[in-house]
């Protein structure tokens, strides 16, 4: 097994143990995180406070009234957790913005692709009826520069050894249905 194949196996664990919530890394990515910032406010002046923020204009804030708070990811939007009892906020959820997301994306790994030959996985991938048009790109790994994480819109890179010719790593993309114009 590589160096390269042995990273991207650590990385992969890694990824899945710590960051479970975040299945996927795309294009323009940002993480915002105004937590300490509005513990213990007023909810309705929390609220206003966040609707000022640019980065976040537009976005749904959803507010949740309970007594403790769910450490979770909000793509998109912001989740806030409010004290039923004094109204005031307990927690505001890490937001992700993700500029590159669109209603109806869907994402899909393929588990079960690492390790088996180029050929083979390539067989497996162009049978799925959900990876019609999604264009399927092969590349070697030489080192662990050549790995980009980075998953893609209706484009799945499948990263491959080049010596032993067996796929490195699940293979992800986003598939963008086309709509007719």
């Amino acid at each position: 097994m590589s160096f390269a194949h042995q990273f991207l196996c650590l990385s992969t664990l890694i990824a899945y143990g710590s960051a479970a919530l975040l299945l996927y890394r795309m294009k323009g990515d940002k993480f915002v995180n105004y937590g300490r910032e509005l513990d213990g406010l007023p909810v309705e002046k929390a609220k206003s406070i966040l609707k000022a923020k640019p980065e976040i204009k537009g976005f749904k804030i959803n507010v949740i009234e309970d007594y403790v708070y769910t450490d979770v990811i909000a793509i998109n939007k912001v989740i806030m957790f409010v004290n039923p009892k004094t109204k005031t906020v307990i927690h505001v959820a890490e937001t992700l913005i993700r500029p590159e997301e669109k209603p109806g994306d869907k994402y899909r790994a393929y588990y079960g692709i690492n390790g088996k030959p180029i050929s083979e996985a390539m067989e497996i991938l162009t049978g799925k009826p959900e990876l019609q048009g999604v264009e399927i790109a092969v590349k070697a790994v030489t080192g662990t520069d050549d790995i980009d994480n980075l998953v893609e819109v209706n484009r799945m890179v499948i990263y491959f050894d080049p010596d032993e010719l067996v796929v490195i790593g699940n293979p992800q993309v986003v598939i963008r249905k086309k709509t007719s114009q």
